[in-house]
């Protein structure tokens, strides 16, 4: 048998690729030593038995065998009987003797059928299980030892018993014999096909997925017959451990997991500040949530190729550690514009799913604050903004601007560099003027300069400038040319933004630096970092010495800082490896030096590890890796990971297959035995990090609001210029329909801009005015070309035409005059016009819709009565309110309401009246949780259902509940030993639940008219009121605009007898009256 699976030579060349793979999972040790040993030895004694086998099989005659099966047809019962156990017990033996006969069981059965009679096979065999148990895990402990020859005893028995379940008919010893040979057949063709991987099937190199596969396909077989439990208990048992025994510090109570936390804060404080950031994705204590430190300072580190989930872990941390603790401040430095999200519950619908596998709440966190560099705040919408922050030139060295430049520290221009600061801090003299007079002394400003005092200093100062002494003009040029580009970084302001106002207790503030270049995001880094450095070192020594007050106004705002998480995304532009060196490398290097004692800690993360500072690695105590593709890379991270990697873990097929979202997670804690693998929990808030789609994104505008946005713009271009070209227009018009799908013309604008009162002309469109400035300026040139001329040709001027010359300015002037005033008298009319709903109802029929609410005398005889004393127009504010609502299904949509100012409520129009909800002033006053009590008493429930329904305990909920009833808003009874809440009255509130429903914004169809503020009431609700109130009632609102609609009402005047007054008032458009909040 040449092509014999038992060959030597198969089997030797299986051993040498088992012994590639083993050295690459493994390593070696005594174990392979003394399973490759038995594996030769077994290798030889099959090959000699398969020597005899040949020979045993050629000599055999098929014909023969059938002739014996049939003598065997007119043996008795009782012989059978006792053949049958023979045959139980000695098959081992026949199986090397057995001739191959058939290819398939089907074949082979219906062969028995013809040619033989059914006879019932009985066995004396006790307890079948757990002979197949003992033989399957002697199977699986021995994969290691096997050649490919498999325990056919136990292969026939599942072969046997499948032929009981399939044909209730008793077999016969030639049924049996003949099964038995189908089944040694059909063993060793899937052995054959299988052979070139027996190596890889042997050590299990075929990862997780064939890790705990039986070999030769058991598993199949062993399903069929009903043993699949006893296989998966084999397997289970013979499973190889990774080593160490994973171990952690356990809290006792709840079971959770700590990494970087001590005993003895864990003893102390408990679960206080523990960030839940995943659960143990391996075997040992699998399942198990882990959470992490948050109360002491940190040096995190998280890397992973693109897309392997590095800046979401960022997020996970950063969104726990803003919920958890509200001692520390949070900077996180965003480089690519995707934590700004973190305001906004998550809405992707897988991972809504996985939360709640997870069994948490999808929420936005409220305390986030993001800050744009100050010199791109206009071109940047507001609302993805809450601040902006600067920098004071003041606080770079000159080694900063150096590495920010690109600059030699020590060649001529950084020398340079190095004086000016000093000059514009200590003050220079200037260089003497062309007359020769002495220079001037400017003094110097220490720590409030601008770039504009550093370019001044090198123009003028006389040392600088000096001939002999001095440095070279192309020097100062060079210099000179760079602090003016720096002007337009954005970064710079004479003030600069206090650190306090960025590291601040209970806040995480989002640094957007995806507007700036590397360089000079590396700059803002390494300022930052230094000063919260500098800040923590002092406020520390502050701390321990008893003295929080004392210091100027400036030190309180630069050093009242609490300690901080820095979190840096993209670190490798940072901070990078090698020679390399940016402005922030030193900065942070001290940082994670030093910040431990003052409470400062650092989360950072890289697709690039092998290209980070060895500086800033070394000083890690929790590492997060997650998949990684390069060498040198997963090399980096097990150099620098601070706890026992186990062998399997650092191959690097392992961290190269990592799937997104697992982490290979390391902890400096003795407490934690090893490195071991995590799941990473799902964000609670919204995530934009993700991949870009290039699929259609569809932007809906109809056509008025995109003539009006273009009208908008062109409006905004003429405020930087006093003119703007109409193929500059048409440019803008054409991107604003391909964006919004319309079709809006260029003549359409250039109308739209005459009605506005804009110049147009064949090319260009001009602000109004600007013609008129044009003009006067060339009669002026032309005025001054004249008298030139004149002059030129020494003809005196002709007095009588100079005169006219003065009357016509002198005329033009007294027009001009007049024009301003005109323009002034007009600017201040429209400055009193207001916007407001068109009045439907006349002064007679106000009267007698006021009248009815006057006192009258009861039977006409007794009691007071007052009558109209006058009577008079005023108007309300309508606030018009601009918002955006996050819905989890259709993620973020404008909506629109209108409340009045007066009442607190919403106000909506319904075929043509005004109507307005009610309950919604009851709001103001209410916490979170009794705002979601009242929202729950549309009708009465008991205590226990109240309870439920909240999700808390009995008592809290009754507490909560006793507080609507104090504030007179509910009301409570008992009925049957049950208490009952329900609303005081049951009309008392009528508020829509929906924000986008469309009846909210329906006022802003009505019509309308501009009519002089004769007088306008105060509101009783402030603007300022209206987005807490409106996130009370609805959740997920951001207001984004507030603009001002006007309500005209007659105010009546009621008086009595007695001169006593009061005010009433109804609408100008229902005549209802109006009843405004206290």
């Amino acid at each position: 048998m040449a092509d014999s699976i038992y060959s030597n030579d198969r089997v030797e060349k299986s051993i040498d690729t088992s012994d590639d793979i083993f050295d690459d999972v493994f390593g070696e040790d005594e174990e392979k030593r003394a399973a490759k040993k038995k594996m030769m030895q077994r290798a030889k004694e099959l090959a000699e038995k398969n020597e005899g086998k040949e020979k045993a099989t050629e000599s055999e005659d098929p014909t023969k065998i059938l002739e014996k099966d049939e003598d065997l047809e007119e043996e008795t019962d009782e012989e059978l009987d006792e053949e049958d156990e023979e045959d139980l017990e000695d098959e081992e033996e026949e199986e090397e003797k057995d001739p191959e006969l058939f290819i398939d069981v089907e074949e082979a059965k219906k062969i028995v059928k013809e040619k033989t009679k059914p006879k019932v096979l009985t066995s004396k065999k006790n307890d079948f299980k757990k002979q197949i148990k003992d033989g399957l895990n002697k199977s699986v402990k021995n994969s290691g030892e096997t050649t490919g020859k498999l325990n056919l005893k136990i292969t026939h028995d599942e072969e046997t018993q499948e032929e009981k379940n399939e044909d209730t008919s008793p077999m016969t010893p030639i049924e049996k014999n003949i099964v038995k040979n189908v089944i040694k057949n059909k063993a060793k063709k899937s052995a054959k096909t299988e052979h070139e991987n027996i190596a890889d099937d042997i050590f299990h190199e075929q990862g997780t997925k064939e890790e705990n596969a039986t070999p030769w396909g058991f598993e199949k077989e062993a399903e069929k017959i009903g043993i699949k439990a006893e296989l998966e208990e084999a397997k289970a048992e013979n499973k190889p451990k990774i080593k160490p025994k994973l171990d952690f510090l356990i809290n006792e109570e709840t079971d959770h997991a700590f990494i970087g936390r001590k005993k003895s804060v864990l003893k102390k404080y408990g679960e206080e500040a523990g960030l839940f950031v995943g659960r143990v994705g391996e075997d040992d204590l699998d399942k198990t949530q882990i959470y992490m430190d948050g109360l002491n300072p940190h040096v995190v580190f998280v890397c992973g190729a693109r897309g392997s989930g590095k800046s979401y872990v960022l997020g996970v941390v950063a969104e726990e550690l803003a919920i958890k603790n509200k001692n520390v401040g949070i900077v996180v430095v965003d480089p690519v514009g995707v934590f700004w999200s973190m305001k906004h519950p998550n809405k992707e619908d897988k991972e809504l799913e996985l939360l709640g596998q997870w069994d948490i709440m999808p929420r936005g966190l409220d305390n986030v604050k993001v800050f744009i560099p100050v010199g791109y705040k206009e071109g940047v919408p507001k609302s993805t903004y809450d601040a902006t922050f600067s920098i004071q030139p003041a606080l770079l060295t000159a080694e900063d601007w150096c590495l920010t430049f690109g600059i030699d520290r020590f060649s001529p221009t950084g020398l340079l560099m190095d004086k000016g600061l000093a000059k514009v801090k200590k003050g220079y003299k200037t260089i003497s003027d062309e007359e020769g007079n002495g220079g001037k002394t400017i003094r110097g400003k220490e720590n409030t300069f601008s770039l504009d005092d550093m370019v001044e200093c090198f123009h003028s100062d006389s040392e600088f400038n000096d001939r002999e002494k001095g440095f070279k003009a192309d020097s100062i040029r060079a210099l000179v040319s760079r602090f003016d580009a720096a002007k337009s970084w954005g970064i710079f302001d004479e003030k600069g933004t206090p650190l306090s106002m960025l590291s601040r207790a209970g806040q995480m503030t989002i640094l957007d630096t995806s507007f700036l270049d590397d360089t000079v995001s590396a700059l803002v880094v390494g300022i930052i970092s230094r000063r919260l450095l500098s800040a923590r070192k002092l406020s520390t020594r502050r701390e321990a010495a008893g003295k929080f007050d004392d210091g100027a106004v400036e030190d309180l705002v630069e050093l009242n800082v609490p300690p901080t998480w820095l979190f840096i995304d993209e670190a490798h532009t940072l901070i990078p490896g090698g020679n390399t060196k940016t402005p922030a490398s030193n900065a942070l290097v001290e940082y994670v030096k030093q910040g431990r004692r003052p409470g400062l800690s650092l989360v950072f993360a890289t697709q690039q590890p092998s290209a980070i500072d060895s500086k800033v690695l070394s000083q890690l105590d929790i590492i997060m890796a997650h998949k990684l593709v390069f060498d040198d890379d997963v090399k980096a991270i097990q150099k620098r990971t601070p706890t026992i990697i186990p062998g399997p873990y650092k191959k690097p097929n392992f961290i190269k297959t990592l799937p997104v979202g697992t982490a290979l997670t390391g902890d400096r804690q003795e407490t934690t035995a090893r490195a071991f693998v995590m799941n990473i929990r799902p964000r609670m808030s919204q995530h934009e990090g993700r991949d870009a789609e290039t699929v259609e994104v569809k932007h809906e505008l109809e056509k008025d609001q995109v003539e009006t946005l273009a009208m908008s713009i062109l409006a905004r271009q003429l405020e930087k210029d006093p003119s703007i070209s109409i193929e500059s227009i048409e440019q803008t018009l054409d991107t604003l329909n391909n964006t919004y799908k319309q079709n809006v013309t260029i003549e359409a604008i250039l109308a739209m801009a005459q009605a506005k009162g804009l110049n147009v002309d064949d090319t260009r469109v001009y602000a109004s005015g600007v013609l008129e400035e044009i003009e006067d300026d060339k009669k002026q040139a032309e005025k001054e070309a004249r008298a030139l001329k004149r002059e030129e040709e020494g003809i005196e001027g002709d007095e009588d035409e100079e005169e006219e010359d003065d009357e016509e300015e002198d005329g033009e002037e007294e027009e001009d005059d007049e024009e301003y005033e005109d323009e002034e008298e007009s600017e201040y009319e429209e400055s009193v016009e207001l916007v407001a709903l068109k009045s439907q109802i006349d002064e007679a029929n106000a009267r007698k819709l006021l009248v009815k609410h006057r006192l009258k005398k009861k039977l006409g005889l007794f009691g007071e009565e007052e009558i109209l004393d006058r009577l008079s127009v005023k108007y309300a504010t309508l606030y018009r309110v601009k918002y955006n609502y996050f819905s989890q299904k259709d993620a973020f949509q404008v909506g629109e309401a209108y409340l009045n100012s007066l009442t607190g409520e919403l106000i909506h129009e319904i075929n043509g009246k005004l109507k307005e909800g009610k309950g919604l002033p009851l709001l103001i006053g209410l916490n979170e949780a009794e705002t979601y009590a009242l929202k729950l008493l549309g009708k009465a429930r008991t205590l226990e259902a109240l309870s439920e329904q909240m999700k808390m305990e009995k008592g809290n909920t009754k507490r909560v509940f006793d507080k609507l009833v104090e504030k007179n808003i509910a009301i409570v009874a008992k009925q049957e030993d049950k208490i009952i809440y329900a609303l005081k009255n049951k009309n008392m509130i009528d508020l829509p639940l929906n924000p986008l429903n469309s009846v909210l914004s329906s006022i802003g169809k009505m019509p309308i008219t501009e009519v002089e503020a004769v007088s306008v009431i105060p509101p009783k609700i402030e603007e300022k009121e209206l987005a807490e109130l409106l996130k009370k009632l609805w959740g997920n609102v951001t207001v984004k605009e507030i603009t001002h609609l006007f309500l005209p009402i007659w105010e009546g005047v009621l008086k009595k007898k007695t001169g006593e007054e009061r005010i009433e008032r109804i609408d100008a458009i229902n005549g209802n009256q109006i009843k405004m909040i206290n």
